[in-house]
This record gives structure tokens, sequence and C-alpha cells, in this order.
């Protein structure tokens, strides 16, 4: 797998006629090498069998366009997606076109949230391409004026869950949403006919200060130990992006089918805060887009 670094231009993303600005992009064209003995011969001949298309591996903020390709994803759409990569020179002129065509979004990466960072809450994305191709740019001028994006920071967030105390969080760690496909190579060994199979929704866990230790030890013991662990016995919660002044609501996760599976405590000598570390397991995810900000009443 390449990485494709443009210090001097740059490499945007056309996804479904939506222009991305990149760092970095991870991509590359590739076959297995198959192996024949003919007769007696000592010598193995070796020749190049089906293409393999490299996923498109990249991070970006929150646009629109991405929020509702990864919404439909999450809902089960077997959401086929096509554009180009697009690598300009620093007159902004295009070089190299990789086109892609007929791909599949199978994995999501929702970015750490973490109350004392300052930097950008980006979403990274996995592509598996159906057919792609590589070719000599025409020259053209690529307009650096992307899609607006929200201004969204890692520590800029609220979790919910429940009634239990969520505002001491002072830690949730980066996850990932999996979707699995069915694959075979058509059409000359060229084009790969995809279909999604399943969709996996993570575990998450949280970080907290032990100040909230108790309400979450009960529900320990109540869903663990004491086995009051049916379905209706999940509980549901919030994800929440928030805006600069901490009350817009920007982007929401919705989690539903939510149980424990763990706590764990941890003690520090000194004067380091003492927390607990939570792990639930969530059945299904919704991403939900929020254009217009709502204020927290």
């Amino acid at each position: 797998m390449a990485t494709t670094r443009n210090p001097k231009g740059k490499i945007f993303c056309s996804l479904n006629g939506t222009l991305i600005n990149l760092n970095e992009l991870d991509l590359g064209i590739s076959s297995e090498v198959i192996k024949e003995k003919i007769g007696n011969e000592l010598i193995i001949n070796k020749r190049p069998g089906p293409i393999i298309y490299d996923d498109f591996i990249f991070e970006t903020a929150p646009i629109d366009e991405i929020i509702n390709i990864i919404s439909k994803t999450w809902k089960g759409e077997n959401l086929r997606l096509s554009g180009s990569f697009i690598t300009t020179d620093h007159n902004q002129k295009a070089k190299y076109e990789d086109l892609f065509l007929d791909s599949l979004l199978t994995e999501t990466t929702v970015p750490e949230c973490d109350p004392t960072s300052k930097t950008a809450a980006l979403f990274g994305l996995r592509i598996k391409p159906a057919l792609v191709r590589n070719q000599k740019g025409d020259e053209r001028t690529i307009s650096t004026k992307t899609q607006k994006q929200k201004s969204i920071l890692k520590s800029n967030f609220r979790f919910e869950l429940g009634k239990l105390p969520c505002s001491r969080i002072t830690k949730i760690d980066s996850f990932s949403v999996n979707v699995n496909v069915s694959s075979e190579t058509q059409g000359n060994n060229k084009y790969i006919d995809m279909a999604s199979t399943s969709i996996e929704f993570p575990n998450i866990y949280l970080t907290i200060s032990s100040v909230d230790l108790q309400p979450w030890l009960e529900w320990q013991k109540e869903f663990i130990i004491d086995g009051k662990n049916s379905k209706s016995d999940e509980l549901s919660g919030r994800l929440v992006f928030l805006g600069p002044n901490l009350k817009d609501e920007l982007l929401t996760i919705h989690l539903n089918g939510v149980g424990i599976f763990s706590l764990q405590r941890k003690f520090e000598s000194g004067d380091k805060l003492e927390t607990f570390r939570v792990g639930l397991y969530c059945e299904s995810m919704e991403l939900e887009n929020i254009k217009e900000t709502k204020p927290i009443k």
C-alpha cells in the first residue's frame, strides 16, 4: 500500500460530486502472483493473477456529504460510491487522477473525545473500490473551495446514557464501525462485484472520574452479576459533538441497545485524579446530521 503525499500541491477527493481536501492518501493497485510448474521443467513460471485494488484510507472533517454517506451505510444501505482522487501541482493544476467506481464504505472511525484536546475531530474512512483507473491529469485548475466544514474539536462533546452520570468523562476511546462485504472478481479480472453482508458496531470505552463511580457500580451489579440484562434492560444514549460554545449540537451518534460488560477501577498515588474505565457494547448506531444548530434548552 502506497501513501500519497503532495507537499507542493494538494490532494482532493471528488466523492459523489463533493470535493474534499485531503492531507494524505493511501492507495495502490497490485495482483497476486500465480505460480505454475509445467511438465518436468525445473523453473516455475509466474504470472499476475486477478487485480487487487487497495482500500482507500483517509481522514476528513464531517462535511454534509460525508455524514450522509456514513448515515446511509450504518442503516444498511448498499450505497455505491464513485468519484476520483485528484493530485495537483503548486498551481492547482490536475496532474494525476485516480478514478474509482461502485465502491463501498467498509469502515468508519469516530475520533476519540478528550476534554483537554485542542485538535479537530476528523473521521477516518476506508473505501473498497470495485474498479480503479489511473490516468494523467487534464491540467484543469482545481478549485480549493471545498464544502463548508463543521467546526468540531475532540474536546467539544457530550455523552448521555440513560440516567447515568456522564458529565465527568475524561476520555472516550476512538471506535470503528465495520461493514463486512462479499466480493467476486469479474470482467477479465478487473471489476470486483461486491455486496454488504453485515455491519459490526463496536464496543465503546469510557474513562470517568471516580466521583461518579457508585451509580456505574450499581448498574454493573444489576446487569452483569444479578443478570438483569434482557433487551428491555439495555439502555439508549447519545454521543453529541458540540459547537465552540459547547451548546449547539452539530452532530449526533445515537446509541441503541447499550449494555455494560466491564468496569475497571484505576488508583494512582499522588494528586492524579482517580478514574474508572467502562466497557459498553452497542447493538446499533445512527448518525444524525444537524444542519441548523439548535441550542440546548
